[in-house]
């Protein structure tokens, strides 16, 4: 998945219409609206799995039948417990990858003269510092 992508995808995910689609999807299910954004999330596993390869199976799967809409009145429970320990368990490596990742960007960036590139590597730190932001967060 490109940089392009991939924020194509981070917009669509926030953009008002997705979540209210969303929270009225699972009201007419009668699942309380507060599992709204974590539904979303299952996205992010879908469409970008090469950067979540540390998922166990059942993890996997909990993932796929809720972004295929199954039994979401018992998966979501499920899946909130098994995302927060997920999470929990793997933001300290994600920061750490994370920094090797902007370290490798102010690497390549310092190492040309293209204004165009240069602008490009930016928006990468940008994207990686907020990333990094998020999971330092979830990691205390």
């Amino acid at each position: 998945m490109t940089t392009y992508e991939l924020d194509e995808l981070q917009l669509y995910l926030k953009k008002t219409e997705t979540i209210h689609n969303a929270k009225e999807y699972l009201k007419s299910l009668k699942i309380d609206e507060k599992f709204t954004k974590l539904y979303l999330s299952t996205y992010l596993f879908v469409k970008i799995p090469d950067f979540f390869v540390d998922l166990n199976d059942e993890f996997k799967l909990l993932v796929d039948q809720i972004h295929k809409n199954e039994n979401l009145f018992e998966n979501l429970p499920k899946y909130e417990n098994m995302f927060n320990e997920w999470k929990q368990n793997n933001a300290a490596s994600l920061v750490d990858e994370i920094q090797y990742m902007k370290k490798q960007t102010r690497s390549s960036s310092s190492e040309t003269e293209n204004e165009n590139c240069k602008f490009c590597y930016n928006t990468q730190q940008n994207i990686l510092s907020i990333a990094e932001t998020f999971f330092m967060g979830k990691n205390e």
